[in-house]
């Protein structure tokens, strides 16, 4: 992450001036990362005294990682709004490729196929 967030800071090269277009768009994305995260993390019920194997509502119904992929949709969301759009399609691969240990996850995996061959069926 941090890597991403320097290179945005310091690097201006090919930078879009319509800023009232794209600082909106680049909040929105940012803001939908955000509610994407907060909804996954309600849902995980780490916190309740129910005991759970494998979560399967919410979000995690349609993905495997839905956090993983909150992170990427704030990442891109920070490249629109520091008015780097072409740089939005790279952080997004670089999101999707990063694996568990990366900054990001592999959250791009649908989780019927992801999830079917670690765990069974409940």
């Amino acid at each position: 992450m941090v890597p991403v967030v320097v290179f945005l800071v310091f690097f201006t090269r090919g930078e879009t001036e319509d800023a009232w277009v794209v600082f909106p768009a680049g909040l929105g994305v940012f803001a939908a990362g955000v509610l994407m995260r907060i909804w996954a993390q309600v849902h995980l019920h780490y916190r309740l005294k129910i005991h759970k194997i494998l979560t399967t509502t919410g979000p995690y119904a349609y993905m495997r990682n839905p956090i993983y992929a909150g992170n990427a949709a704030m990442f891109v969301g920070l490249c629109v709004m520091s008015e780097l759009v072409w740089l939005a399609p790279v952080v997004l691969v670089w999101c999707g490729s990063a694996g568990p240990g990366g900054s990001c996850g592999p959250a791009l995996r649908p989780s019927s196929t992801a999830s079917s061959c670690r765990y069974p069926s409940p």
